[in-house]
């Protein structure tokens, strides 16, 4: 079935008879696996390769057999005699496409072969054989992508994207297998200017210094910015003053007492064995609390908690002013904030509100207790998002409330440590992230816990950020870290080849299945901050709440059909769901953690640290090298260097040290010159496209108040590093020189000095006229086009979408701006700034830059008009027809035409239609905007 392909037959003359042969039964056979290619099969193998090569405009990838000597040698025709017919023997020479190195593309036999036939089955034998010992081919004989990378595409299709995992890691949990599990570490935490408490806890924590530690947006309008000193392991402590035998359980109590005064009706009365304790760090409490809480009746301690009867407490101690909170009626009733005894008699409505809150028959008795509402935020770790409502005052009756004996610094504690246990929760998963899985001594352990955090931090736990924006910069580092190992690993590779084994490289499933591997899944924040439910975490977790589990086997599949039925209830925790996109998202996002934390160099040690199936990882700087290298092995002495060179510089306003690179860069697949056996532009197209996706991502990424989300850096994107914009900068590329030329004069020929205008479009070498009609054509559009396309890029609030499709701009002009790209970046040994350098002279980083700084609105034209009929409630409909060779195209609303929007291109083929829609739909938008504007204005 694969040799149905048409191509397969066009290759020989049409007189050629490839009954005879030699005698010869050469063959070769791949041991492991036992494919076999003979004389017979070498020209219908070698014709499959080329016929499924990419296909571009102009080019014929079908291979060129010539005999030697030929048949018809030069001059025949003009011989008065004629010859002898030649009886042999015979050689042959076949010429593959462009793309391929030269060693690879021009192949001959000698000539020693009785016929014909049997010359061309050698040296179809002889390329095909190269083409494999060359790693252009399978095992099985057949192009790589026939069998390696189209099976591995067809194994991603048939993955689902779902993978059973366990659960995230528990930061605070003894692990089971802990060498001394009864450690107690020993730190001090400072919350903005309370007093300090001791943090206990079974896992080492870190230094955080001032902007180290989590911030705290208070409701007050307050930042209180938290640190923590660790000091060392309590068992250890030689200060008998502060570190008694007895610390420990007195800091049980007191986290018990601080938790239960917000938490405590989803706490056990009887456990203290806490994840993490907390004391102050004085060594004692207030004594005026301490006295409060020694007059408790310890019989009634399950009842009452740590509160005590208002209207008692204020008769025992005379109605102290330093009360912080308030319970409506019992231990696990609504809490206030303290605000004073209030002495006054009430106001009629006042009077009203009471007898409304209160049940049963009452007498309401002075003092009562005037309180308001606690702020409602229970996450401090986000920022306020306006100021709070102003407070209202509420009474409640003594004798019906509750004291919460904690002081107000002690409240302060209750409502600020379980967001201050969140943010250090999320730093001690990564911290265990660096140490048991990249170790101590990786250069990935460097990455800062606050890049760390925000890379392992999923949507799904509703965090103020999550990895999403680092996703989006990883990706584009890993795409271009893998660009260059493949360019530099498969130097005979045509960009095809290429393409595909970087798309499997950086697939979702490739990645998601090295997260898999690595078990880094567990580390992965997805659980979220539970507010008003939250409840401190006990040392000892029951199976249901133990997020450490082991994690799956390595090589599980990502089954297609989950079987709901093979897991019972009690185990849904214990295992759970998760998106094989949510398992790759996580690799890219520590990519671009990493690239952010040490540049390239820690962006390529990460992507190596995940393998992604790659055989051999190099070093960037050391693969740029061996890529510069394969040019200088290819310059000859004296190079014969195309005019159209000097021209190119001066347009770029850089001068290439490898000129052969810029040769390379500026040829089209058609061109029959043999400049140093150079290859086709492709390759560097595939290093040019990937640059400049890296430099327009980080501009975007690191845009100075923008902060855009992933839609928007895709969406900006789109528009700058799309074909047409890139045919469009490349043809307005140019520069002017003086040439004299002759000129007719009065009865002579003089000679003039005229300024001569050069496009860098005219610089590409080929060799198709088809070509040479495609720039001619485009160049009329750019004349016509252009104005309107400078002005929507430098003026226009909007993308010239539209403007820029009217040039019809053929691909080989985009492919040509990458390549050259790409030949900078190389001759530059890799310097991204020489790369923007010349990109601003081009025009793109200026184009960059204004969409970013005059918020250009960069949205389609069709999906901008989609969603303005989506928002009005309104039906959108293209109507187009071809009438005398012109396509006529309107926008219906709800069936009824837009008036003002028909639009009559001349039918000139392929992307009229699209052209003749965009500008339509960027029509019709304008002037619905335009009648927007009146109805307010008026």
């Amino acid at each position: 079935e694969k040799y149905s392909d048409p191509l397969r037959d066009l290759l020989l003359a049409a007189d050629l008879d490839l009954n005879g042969s030699d005698g010869d039964e050469l063959e070769f056979r791949v041991e492991s696996t036992g494919s076999l290619l003979t004389l017979e099969s070498a020209i219908p193998h070698l014709n499959h390769f080329c016929a499924v090569m990419p296909s571009r405009d102009h080019v014929n990838y079908q291979p060129i057999y010539e005999l030697d000597p030929p048949d018809y040698p030069f001059g025949w025709h003009e011989s008065p005699c004629s010859r002898p017919q030649y009886q042999g023997p015979w050689g042959a020479t076949v010429t593959l496409p462009r793309s391929l190195p030269e060693k690879l593309r021009v192949v001959k036999t000698e000539v020693i072969y009785s016929n014909k036939a049997s010359a061309y089955r050698h040296v179809a034998f002889q390329a095909y054989l190269a083409l494999y010992e060359n790693q252009l081919l399978s095992d099985f004989l057949l192009p790589i992508t026939d069998h390696e990378i189209e099976e591995a595409l067809e194994d991603v299709e048939k993955r689902v994207g779902m993978a059973n995992v366990s659960g995230q890691m528990n930061p605070w949990a003894i692990l089971p297998g802990s060498e001394k599990p009864n450690d107690w570490f020993f730190a001090e935490l400072v919350i903005g200017g309370l007093p300090p408490l001791h943090f206990i806890t079974h896992s080492r924590m870190n230094l955080l210094k001032r902007n180290d530690g989590p911030m705290l947006y208070l409701p007050s309008g307050e930042d209180v910015q938290v640190t923590l000193r660790p000091i060392g392991i309590v068992q250890k402590m030689s200060n008998p003053e502060v570190f008694d035998e007895d610390l420990i359980e007195a800091a049980k109590n007191y986290t018990f007492m601080l938790f239960s005064s917000l938490s405590g009706s989803r706490m056990e009365l009887n456990r203290r064995d806490f994840a993490y304790l907390f004391y102050p760090a004085s060594g004692a409490r207030e004594h005026i609390w301490n006295e409060y809480l020694k007059n408790l009746d310890e019989s009634k301690f399950p009842v009452d908690g740590f509160n005590m009867n208002a209207q008692a407490f204020g008769r025992k101690y005379n109605y102290p002013g330093n009360l912080a909170m308030i319970r409506d009626g019992g231990r696990f009733e609504k809490t206030y904030q303290f605000v004073e005894w209030h002495w006054d008699t009430l106001t009629e409505d006042e009077v009203a509100e009471v007898y409304g809150r209160y049940k049963g028959e009452f007498i309401i008795e002075y003092p009562l207790l005037k309180v308001r509402s606690f702020h409602p935020r229970t996450n401090f770790l986000i920022p306020r998002s306006g100021a709070a409502a102003p407070p209202k005052y509420k009474y409640l009756i003594s004798a019906r409330s509750s004291v919460v004996l904690l002081s107000k610094d002690e409240i302060q504690y209750a409502f600020l440590l379980p967001s201050i246990l969140r943010a250090l929760s999320m730093t001690l998963t990564v911290q265990s992230l660096r140490m048991n899985l990249f170790g101590k001594n990786s250069s990935l352990s460097t990455i800062p816990d606050d890049l760390l955090t925000l890379a392992m931090t999923a949507p799904v736990s509703q965090e103020r950020s999550n990895y999403q924006r680092l996703e989006s910069l990883g990706d584009c580092v890993l795409k271009f870290v893998v660009v260059i190992q493949l360019l530099a690993e498969y130097p005979s590779w045509p960009e095809g080849y290429l393409t595909k084994q970087k798309d499997h490289a950086v697939s979702n499933v490739r990645l998601a299945k090295e997260n898999l591997s690595r078990s880094l899944f567990q580390w992965i924040i997805r659980d979220r901050m539970l507010g008003k439910k939250w409840k401190p975490q006990y040392e000892k977790l029951s199976s249901q709440d133990n997020v450490q589990e082991e994690p799956i086997d390595s090589g599980q599949e990502l089954n297609k059909n989950v079987n709901k039925d093979s897991k019972k209830k009690k185990d849904s925790k214990e295992t759970q769901q998760m998106s094989t996109k949510v398992l790759a998202d996580v690799v890219e996002s520590l990519i671009g953690a990493a690239y952010l934390s040490g540049g390239f160099e820690l962006g390529y040690e990460c992507a190596k640290f995940f393998n992604l199936g790659l055989k051999n990882w190099k070093p960037l700087p050391d693969r740029i090298g061996s890529l510069l290298q394969q040019v200088r092995e290819s310059e000859g002495k004296e190079l014969s260097v195309p005019p159209q060179l000097n021209n190119v510089e001066r347009i770029l306003d850089y001068k290439f040290q490898h000129k052969l690179l810029l040769i390379e860069g500026l040829t089209h697949p058609t061109c029959q010159q043999n400049y140093e056996g150079t290859k086709s532009y492709e390759r560097l197209e595939f290093l040019g496209d990937s640059i400049i996706d890296m430099i327009c991502t980080d501009y975007l990424y690191r845009a100075k108040g923008k902060d855009y989300s992933p839609g928007h850096i895709q969406l900006r994107k789109a528009a700058m590093v799309n074909a047409h914009l890139l045919a469009y900068l490349c043809i307005g590329a140019s520069t002017e020189f003086k040439a004299v030329l002759p000129q007719p004069g009065v009865n002579i020929i003089e000679l003039k000095e005229e300024t001569k205008t050069v496009h860098l479009g005219q610089c590409l070498l080929h060799s198709s006229s088809k070509v040479l009609d495609d720039l001619r054509m485009t160049k009329r559009r750019f004349e016509i086009a252009k104005d309107d396309i400078e002005k929507g890029l430098t003026h226009d609030h909007i993308f010239p979408w539209a403007a820029l499709t009217r040039l019809q701009a053929p691909k080989f002009l985009s492919d040509l701006f990458e390549s050259i790209i790409g030949a900078v970046f190389l001759d530059s040994d890799g310097n991204l700034d020489v790369v923007r350098r010349v990109l601003r002279k081009l025009g793109f980083m200026q184009a960059l830059e204004r969409v970013v700084t005059d918020d250009v609105d960069v949205i389609h034209p069709v999906s901008r008009l989609a969603q303005w009929a989506d928002q009005n409630d309104k039906k959108v409909e293209y109507n187009s027809r071809k009438e005398r060779g012109n396509i006529i195209c309107s926008v219906f609303l709800d069936d009824v035409e837009l008036e003002g929007t028909i639009e009559t291109r001349v039918d000139h083929g392929k992307g009229a239609l699209e052209e003749v829609k965009f500008t339509v739909a960027e029509k019709a938008f304008k002037i619905l905007q335009s009648r927007t504007q009146r109805v307010i204005g008026s």
